[in-house]
């Protein structure tokens, strides 16, 4: 019995574990193709990614629906514990005090890393 139970705890935990996985890489794709158009960083833009990659999830594996939402769920709850921890710790290493927060300034005030406008 309790078998079974951590079986399917594992489950839960290992599909969330894919959704994060699909999550990122649709964040990079996303953003590179934007990049490519010319285009540049917007605030909505990981709220909209986030959507079409719940969408895209659910609908390719919508073999076990209940499962893959609670999977969703809790990739959700894990991102944004990891997002709000690392917002607290400040990075004091040499570059990412140099050309990583600047890069990321820059991206911010609308330069295109692949054009280098």
């Amino acid at each position: 019995m309790k078998n079974k139970r951590f079986e399917n705890i594992l489950k839960y935990f290992t599909s969330s574990a894919f959704f994060l996985f699909v999550f990122l890489t649709v964040i990079i794709v996303f953003t590179s193709i934007i990049f490519i158009c010319g285009g540049r960083i917007f605030k909505l833009l990981l709220p909209l990614i986030y959507t079409l990659t719940v969408i895209g999830y659910l609908f390719f594996k919508k073999k076990n629906i209940k499962k893959e939402i609670i999977s969703v769920i809790i990739g959700t709850i894990v991102f944004i514990i990891t997002t709000l921890i690392s917002g607290y710790i400040l990075d004091s290493t040499a570059d990412g005090n140099t050309y990583h927060k600047l890069a990321v300034g820059a991206m911010k005030n609308g330069w295109n890393p692949v054009y280098k406008d």
